[in-house]
């Protein structure tokens, strides 16, 4: 339930916010550099991509003695004196003769119809392992399979007694899989000559069923089995082996940004008992500028993860995500790692830099507009606006605060003075000189203060249940008309009568020049006058209170003018920047794209 309600970015964010005991984790960087036959096989995929480019057809290798289409010898061939196999059409599977239908039916290159994304997926797994394009290939010392072997074999004994686990995470080479060879079972037979016992190396794809499964899981984390090898899909969501799990290999570099993540996952976790947990990326490191599927992939998982941030940040500025996202900058810096070119470092620092700085640029001219020519309550537009309407309410409430001041000095304890539907009300302190005479309310004249008000209360009150009864009385009719029922203190009393299956509603208030001022209203008890004569007092100081408001607004509106100007100049700043930046940054490009060859 928690992880539904919260923001989620990744899984560093959910578990350090649910504050899981989690152990830290610290990338390593695996070079290995290219051998001449992964050069040689990365010219041939440049000249591949070349022709698709410009889907113009490659020279085929050869004829046949009948005068057929051959593809190109594969090494095998070669070292045999074999030609190539002969190119068939796929319908009919009759042999074919000329280079026309050839081009006609896709075969670019001889052997294929071929497509980037092939040669993508060739140079993917040419960085991985050479053998896994041409078996017979060589395994090297320094290369990535044998490098991960001997890291392997290296921790095996160094937490020997902790029983700590490994885990390998390679899409390619896995048994029962499509590839050429089985790096999987090749690792485990070099690892076992090393001396690890064979009961402790484990394939999760041996593993279909789930009490397989479960069983091995539990043999990992007792630390029986202490290197488990597997593809991101069956070793990814749902496997728990974190335990002991200290170490984990990236032999390969996954597709997408959510697997790589999958696979940190399955060891920076809650229930590691290791405080830290290293990870091995291994990479393969370019030569003079050839540098290979693994810079171009991580480019791509680059690309991938900012518009995965995009969304779930609900951001429409790709830009700012790069100025906050750790497995973004990772990404990024693994790829200038890959290309063993200083250059190119050079490049995606620029690359990062100008994303900075061009995202900068974007929030202060945002900043500028909301500023200038925005609605925010502290936008200079809003904020004149704001002073034309105190000043106008100034101007309008004029009248009143001179009358309601005028009537507060006036109304003191000897004196009061009331108007109700055309009779007036009259009270003085003392009134015991003149006799009494006996009215429709109560005595007429001459009233003291205090009977006077109570007079009027009772007066009105009878006004106002006419006029709800009148209201009652009309057909269809639930609203009446403002109704002036009175005048007391310079100013007409006004009530409305307003009739709903809850009973009626009076509304009362007192008309000044512009503005009406509400009363409340109890029937059960008569203190009409009171609330009228409590309506009056912040009336006589509203121009008090306008003035303040104007008082502010004047100093908000020189605090944004100055910030406007501020950011107008940081926003210049930027923009300077940018343009060296950006100068910096074709040169470099130039200079690349002239001598490397590959994915260019």
């Amino acid at each position: 339930m928690y992880l539904s309600v919260c923001h989620i970015k990744r899984f560093d964010d959910v578990a350090g916010q649910a504050e899981f005991n989690r152990p830290s984790h610290r990338v390593v960087q695996v070079s290995t550099p290219l051998s001449k036959f992964q050069i040689k096989q990365m010219k041939w995929i440049a000249t591949r991509n070349q022709y698709i480019d410009s889907d113009q057809p490659y020279k085929f290798e050869d004829r046949d003695t009948d005068g057929c289409l051959i593809a190109p010898a594969t090494k095998s061939e070669q070292n045999k004196k074999i030609k190539g196999k002969r190119l068939t059409n796929p319908s009919t599977g009759q042999p074919i003769k000329d280079i026309a239908e050839a081009i006609a039916l896709g075969f670019k290159w001889g052997s294929k119809v071929d497509n980037h994304l092939w040669t993508l997926t060739d140079a993917r797994k040419l960085m991985i392992a050479p053998q896994l394009i041409d078996p017979e290939e060589p395994f090297q010392k320094n290369d990535k399979i044998s490098q991960c072997v001997a890291i392997i074999y290296s921790w095996w004994r160094k937490t020997k007694k902790q029983r700590s686990t490994q885990l390998v995470f390679l899409d390619w080479g896995t048994p029962r899989g499509s590839s050429k060879i089985c790096l999987y079972e090749w690792m485990r037979d070099r690892l076992i000559a090393k001396g690890v016992p064979k009961e402790e190396i484990a394939f999760i794809q041996e593993h279909s069923e789930d009490e397989s499964k479960n069983k091995l899981f539990g043999e990992v984390n007792e630390g029986n089995i202490r290197i488990l090898f597997g593809s991101t899909e069956p070793l990814g969501i749902g496997v728990n082996v974190q335990k002991k799990v200290k170490v984990v290999h990236f032999v390969d570099i996954p597709r997408r940004p959510d697997q790589y993540e999958q696979r940190l996952g399955r060891a920076v976790r809650s229930g590691n008992e290791n405080s830290e947990v290293i990870v091995y990326q291994y990479l393969t490191k370019g030569q003079k500028g050839n540098f290979g599927a693994d810079a171009a992939q991580m480019g791509i998982l680059e690309t991938k993860l900012k518009s995965r941030e995009q969304i779930l940040r609900g951001d429409l500025s790709v830009r700012r995500v790069v100025e906050d996202d750790d497995t973004l900058l990772l990404f990024m810096m693994m790829s200038a790692h890959a290309t063993g070119d200083v250059r190119f470092k050079r490049y995606m620092e620029l690359k990062s830099e100008l994303e900075k700085e061009e995202s900068q640029a974007s929030l202060l001219m945002r900043e500028i507009n909301r500023l200038n020519i925005g609605t925010a309550n502290d936008s200079i537009p809003t904020i004149k606006d704001s002073i034309r309407y105190v000043n106008r309410k100034l101007e309008e409430c004029s009248a009143d605060v001179e009358l309601a001041r005028k009537h507060l000095q006036n109304a003191t304890p000897e004196r009061f003075v009331c108007t109700v539907d055309n009779r007036v009300y009259q009270g003085v302190k003392k009134a015991t000189c003149i006799p009494e005479v006996e009215g429709e309310y109560g005595p007429v004249n001459p009233l003291t203060v205090k009977q006077a008000q109570k007079l009027a209360d009772a007066h009105l009150l009878k006004v106002i249940e006419a006029l709800v009864q009148k209201t009652h009385q009309k057909d269809k009719t639930t609203i009446s008309d403002p109704t002036i029922i009175g005048e007391f203190g310079g100013m007409l009393i006004y009530c409305k009568v307003w009739l709903s299956s809850d009973g009626e509603t009076v509304d009362l208030w007192l008309k000044g020049s512009h503005d009406r001022y509400d009363f409340k209203h109890r029937i059960s008890e008569q203190r009409l006058i009171r609330n009228m004569i409590d309506v009056y007092v912040p009336i006589a100081h509203k121009d008090s209170s306008l003035k303040q408001r104007l008082d502010k607004l004047s100093k908000d509106l020189e605090v944004s003018t100055e910030r406007l100007a501020k950011k107008r100049c940081d926003r210049d700043a930027v923009v300077q920047s940018v343009q060296v930046l950006k100068q910096e940054k074709a040169f470099l490009e130039s200079e690349l794209s002239i001598q490397s060859d590959i994915f260019s």
